[in-house]
Formats: C-alpha cells, structure tokens, sequence
C-alpha cells in the first residue's frame, strides 16, 4: 500500500488538466485520492471551482472517440463496421443513446435520481402490477452452449421480489436445458445456477432503494431530457 506522500510526489510531474481527468473519471485509493486533491489546492483548484471542472470533466469522457476500431461507449471490437455519429463511432444506436444517457445523467443532481427511485420503489411493480411490493433491480444469470460455443449473459430488471424469484427459477431451468452441451458449459453450469439461488436467498424487502435503483432512476430521467430536447436516438427519428 502506497502512501499519500508517494503520490502527492507521483503526481507533481502531471499537470493540472490531467489530475482533474484523474480525479472525476478513475477510481482511486483512498491515499491516491487525498494527495490529488492537495496537490490541486497547492495548484489553486478546490471548492466550487475544481467541483465545476469535475463535472465538466466527466460530462466530456462520453463525447470522446478511440484511434482504434472499438465502440467509444463499450469497447467492442467493430467487426462489421461502425455506426457513426457526432464525430464518435458506436455498436449501434444502443450504445450512441446509452452514451448520451451517461452524459445527460452526469447533470442529474443525486438528490433527484433518490427522490425519483424513492417514488419507483414506492409505486407498484410493473411486471405483476402488485402495490406495496417495494419493487428494485434484480438480476438473472444465464447461459447456453453448444459444442465450442459458449454465451453467457445477465438480465437486470426493475420488479418486485416475487417476480424477480420467478425470473432467477426461470433462469435456472433454462440454464439446466441449455448450459451443459460443451465442455466448458459442463464446468460453468454450475455457477450460474449457484448465483441464480444466491440472488433468491439474498433478497430481503427493504424501504431504501439500492443503488442499481437510484442509477436506473437517473438514466430514466435522463431519457425523459433527451426526448424533450430530441436528443439520443430521438434525435434520429426526425
């Protein structure tokens, strides 16, 4: 473990514009995190002015673009070609509105991505149209092989406990049917029936949203910005 003395030296030699990127889009130790911040106050940036430049800073990492043939929002190889958009190239249109999405969140404040994923958890479930459930985000497990082929994949959905139960059942039958018939299915089976039970055992009802809530509060609220301002994918409908 590094101590903040050790960074405050490491992070003399970068300058100011690249400790500001550092600060609001890496994650850090706490140690590493302390020494940024002090030697951006020896530099004069603190208080409301550096929280500007953070937000700003974090706004602009999803308007940038690689020099390689990769989506600028996931990072996947573009094999059969990119879709290109405002100078960025992406998967498809999923990824150029998920990336505004993240963009248009930033200016979310907190306060109102918990008081909408407040109202959320506070409304009815939207699978089984049941009141008082207290309805999150759950998530399922599953996968499907066959011979060589292997895929995997992880549902996320906003339900109510019961529902999402259902959901893990389901994923785990379909992962019983469909995950043994490779090699390395027989071997991977296993763990995504395990995280199926896990996730059911898991779950307790609570008042609070979790955290996966409030994020998917902020993004339906910055989806609501982009369709008012025809914006994202809307944008391209006109």
């Amino acid at each position: 473990m590094y101590s903040k003395e050790f960074f405050v030296a490491r992070f003399q030699d970068l300058d100011t514009d690249a400790l500001v990127e550092k600060l609001a889009t890496q994650e850090l130790t706490d140690e590493a995190r302390q020494a940024l911040a002090q030697v951006l106050r020896d530099r004069g940036k603190w208080g409301e002015a550096l929280d500007d430049e953070l937000h700003q800073s974090r706004r602009n990492q999803h308007l940038k673009t690689g020099v390689d043939n990769r989506c600028d929002f996931c990072g996947k190889s573009l094999l059969t070609g990119a879709f290109t958009m405002e100078g960025q190239k992406f998967c498809g249109i999923d990824c150029f509105h998920t990336s505004r999405l993240r963009m248009v969140g930033e200016d979310i404040s907190d306060e109102r991505a918990a008081a909408h994923a407040h109202a959320l958890k506070a409304g009815s479930c939207p699978r089984c149209a049941k009141a008082q459930q207290q309805p999150d985000m759950y998530k399922a497990h599953f996968i499907a092989s066959m011979v060589f082929v292997v895929t995997t994949s992880t549902e996320t959905t906003f339900s109510c406990r019961a529902c999402a139960n259902r959901s893990n059942l389901w994923a785990m039958l379909s992962c019983a049917t469909l995950g043994w018939w490779s090699f390395p299915g027989i071997f991977a089976t296993p763990y995504r029936v395990l995280w199926n039970a896990s996730e059911m055992l898991r779950r307790k009802p609570a008042p609070e949203p979790s955290a996966a809530l409030v994020d998917w509060a902020r993004m339906a609220l910055a989806d609501v910005e982009l369709r008012e301002a025809g914006a994202g994918r809307y944008g391209l409908r006109a």
